[in-house]
């Protein structure tokens, strides 16, 4: 009786690596499989281009067995590839000759290009924000991927939440953010990190100014005033700094007066004077103070970005507008809760 000799077969005759970054080497898996009967010797595998290679090693695979082989796409250098995968075994049918699978693949490369080295943002107000945008590109032929951007100053920053692909040939615009947390001189630097290929980090410098912002209280100036200066203004018991600002308002909530602390004299801000305004008569809308109406305040914390309400200690003058008047006040506030202890004043009987 004649068994039946080896026969092998694969799982593919051709497979495609596709588009590859180049210095990552791409895997792909083969079956090898005997489908006879007698036991089938897969002696050596040879591959017509250099780009691919194996992991293979001498076998022999009874009836039914199979092995994957790691095939491997691993160039060199950039450019499309196209070779052959040839197996060798003793499957009479072949009279020697290999069973071959054809193989392709393309390797590129990412490559970063930016439209400035370095951004300057000029001014900001405190408490504010200022963009810019700087222009990427892909000039590779690769998909980009940026990672990451770090900052060596937190008062900078950038619109992009996650990794950032950019496709081959792809110019966007990416938003990079200044919010100074001070008044002064600013400088940092952002590293952009990427896959490309010779410069997977690359740094652009960031310069900008922290300035008083707009004034946060607005007002009317009307023709008659009330002056106030201000001796002392505090806030959990700190003096009000540079940027500060005090309001003086009406019974009615409206901001009649205000003044940015230190705005004459950033180093000695006190005494400080405002100047609380009149209610324009020949107009409709109330716009002021009415004869004899008391006076409130509001603090604005440019730090902290919060309004808080300031008491006043009078010292000298009326105590409520009137026009040409003139008093002198200190302030004072607390920008956290206090604590507030109530008694029950019922009598309380503990009997005997």
């Amino acid at each position: 009786l004649v068994q039946p000799p080896p026969a092998i077969a694969v799982s593919d005759e051709e497979h495609d690596f596709g588009l590859n970054q180049f210095g990552d080497p791409a895997e792909w898996g083969l079956e090898i499989s005997n489908v006879g009967y007698l036991d089938l010797e897969v002696t050596r595998v040879e591959f017509g281009d250099g780009a691919f290679s194996s992991d293979f090693e001498a076998v022999t695979l009874g009836r039914g067995e199979s092995i994957t082989v790691t095939v491997t796409f691993d160039p060199d250098d950039i450019g499309d590839y196209a070779g052959t995968m040839s197996i060798f075994s003793n499957d009479p049918q072949l009279q020697g000759e290999p069973v071959n699978v054809s193989l392709e693949g393309e390797s590129a490369i990412a490559a970063i290009a930016l439209s400035a080295q370095e951004i300057d943002f000029g001014e900001a107000g405190l408490g504010e924000s200022v963009t810019s945008i700087i222009a990427v590109e892909n000039e590779g032929g690769y998909p980009l991927v940026i990672s990451e951007f770090i900052f060596d100053n937190e008062v900078f920053s950038v619109n992009v939440e996650g990794e950032l692909t950019i496709g081959v040939n792809e110019r966007i615009g990416v938003e990079f953010i200044f919010s100074p947390d001070d008044f002064g001189d600013f400088e940092g630097e952002v590293t952009i990190v990427s896959n490309a290929f010779e410069n997977n980090q690359v740094e652009i410098g960031l310069i900008g100014v922290g300035v008083l912002p707009d004034p946060h209280f607005t007002y009317t100036i009307t023709a008659d005033s009330h002056s106030l200066l201000v001796s002392e203004a505090l806030l959990d018991d700190e003096t009000l700094v540079f940027g500060d600002e005090i309001g003086v308002f009406t019974t009615g909530g409206l901001c009649a007066g205000a003044g940015v602390v230190g705005l004459d004299d950033r180093n000695n801000p006190f005494p400080m004077g405002i100047a609380a305004w009149a209610n324009d008569n020949e107009t409709e809308e109330v716009d002021g103070f009415k004869s004899d109406e008391e006076f409130a305040f509001l603090y604005w914390d440019i730090y902290a970005q919060e309004e808080f309400e300031a008491f006043a200690d009078y010292e000298q003058g009326p105590e409520a507008f009137a026009a040409n008047g003139f008093t002198i006040l200190s302030l004072s506030a607390v920008s956290r809760n206090v604590p507030q202890i109530s008694l029950n004043l019922d009598d309380i009987d503990f009997g005997e």
